[in-house]
């Protein structure tokens, strides 16, 4: 069997060879940390959606994004690296994160 699973909306997760897990065992069931499983389960798909969308992004707005949240650069600085304007930066960035939040809500990701 190749390990796949079905979600199934009254009973739970379904794996291919028979394994089934109900969705309060999933919801109840917590870790080492103190995380429900289901709260991973949700932690990890966001991440995979968010992961999903900002590669959909243009290479030059995703590299923006990237510099900006996880290189910790401002915009300035981004600017500097890119050869680009500080201010042509900030309306690509903006447009990034415009573009990353409809990709977002089209892919079921709901806003708080």
């Amino acid at each position: 069997e190749d390990g796949r699973l079905a979600l199934t909306e009254d009973e739970g997760l379904n794996f291919v060879g028979g394994v089934s897990v109900s969705w309060d065992e999933i919801q109840y069931k917590e870790d080492i940390s103190g995380d429900s499983l289901l709260a991973r389960m949700i932690w990890s798909e966001n991440h995979e959606l968010l992961f999903r969308g900002i590669n959909q992004l243009s290479p030059n707005k995703r590299e923006i994004l990237q510099l900006q949240y996880f290189g910790r650069l401002s915009q300035t600085e981004i600017a500097t690296v890119l050869g680009l304007t500080p201010a042509n930066v900030r309306v690509l960035a903006l447009r990034a994160k415009r573009e990353l939040k409809i990709f977002l809500e089209e892919n079921g990701y709901e806003f708080s």
